[in-house]
């Protein structure tokens, strides 16, 4: 069984390309525009990692929510960095 992901980015082709990217290797669950969504969609769908864009306008609002609701998210871990380099591989493989 894949692991499960959501998507959070404000941009819908980034979304649509990294969804083509991930259901590979993971079920996206869900999927947010906006930071300000995440907490309240991740309690809904649970997910296994979350792909965040860090520059959308409202990120500051998730992050601080992110972090008051550590404890309620348990082992969630960001990185963004191996995230990031994944998804810049698979861009570069599928236009290639």
């Amino acid at each position: 069984m894949l692991p499960t992901a959501m998507i959070v980015d404000d941009n819908m082709e980034m979304r649509a390309t990294l969804k083509s990217v991930v259901r590979d290797y993971a079920t996206v669950v869900d999927e947010c525009t906006d930071g300000s969504e995440v907490i309240q969609h991740y309690r809904a769908s649970h997910p296994d990692f979350v792909l965040m864009d860090i520059a959308m306008k409202k990120i500051d609002s998730a992050l601080d929510q992110v972090n008051s609701a550590r404890a309620t998210l348990g082992a969630v871990q960001s990185r963004f960095e191996n995230a990031v380099a994944n998804i810049q591989i698979g861009v570069e493989n599928l236009s290639a």
